[in-house]
């Protein structure tokens, strides 16, 4: 919550940031896999599927999802 919807309470933006909801923006990225169930020294091999900036995707592993 620090980082995400307390963050944006404390910065009066709770109305468009904060959580994953429709009409929200969103900057997140999503793993191929759970970095919270890999063994640490296998945390350098987790790749990025995708990067989602202001609701927008600006990365995708699989580059047809951009068109």
């Amino acid at each position: 919550k620090m980082f995400t919807s307390s963050a944006a309470y404390a910065t009066f933006s709770e109305s468009e940031r904060g959580s994953i909801e429709k009409s929200k923006k969103a900057d997140l990225t999503v793993l191929d896999r759970d970095i919270q169930e890999a063994a640490p020294e296998s945390i350098k091999d987790i790749c990025v599927d995708m990067t989602i900036r202001d609701g927008r995707i600006v990365y995708s592993r699989n580059r047809e999802e951009l068109l």
